[in-house]
């Protein structure tokens, strides 16, 4: 008689109550490792639906650029943030700080730049490009990809 067999030879009943135990409880332990990260991956994926909609649903207008506003950053960096100003399609003239600082000068006064903002509250605008409208949805994207291929 093997140790694997119980005594009477059932070959479905292999390992004795430990090991089934032992199993269980690993499967047990994987589901909710599993079930951990599928609840981020989709609260993830959530935020970047929300994300790409406001990105999509953006008003478009060219801005010029009339200041830089400093701001510090970590570890002592300064990060200088755009001051722009342009007009609504009804008119009003709406003056914005760019949210997307950078460590070098990228916009000096006086720079024509295209401008991104939300028609429902203007005042949330920021320069288009790329990065500044795709970049939360392309992170949120990867961060729910990243718990489903862990999970």
């Amino acid at each position: 008689m093997s140790d694997s067999a119980t005594p009477s030879g059932d070959p479905t009943r292999r390992g004795g109550p430990n090991l089934r135990l032992l199993r269980r409880a690993t499967a047990l332990v994987g589901a909710l490792v599993a079930l951990t990260l599928l609840w981020p991956a989709g609260v993830a994926f959530r935020w970047a639906w929300g994300e790409y909609m406001v990105a999509r649903s953006m008003a478009s207008a060219r801005g010029v650029v009339v200041g830089n506003q400093d701001r510090p950053g970590q570890r002592g960096r300064i990060f200088h943030h755009a001051v722009v100003r342009y007009k609504t399609p009804n008119g009003a003239e709406i003056t914005f700080t760019d949210p997307a600082g950078v460590t070098r000068g990228q916009h000096q006064p006086g720079d024509e730049v295209d401008v991104a903002f939300d028609p429902a509250s203007p005042i949330r605008g920021m320069i288009d490009s790329f990065g500044n409208r795709w970049a939360t949805v392309l992170l949120w994207v990867g961060v729910g990809v990243t718990c489903l291929l862990v999970a």
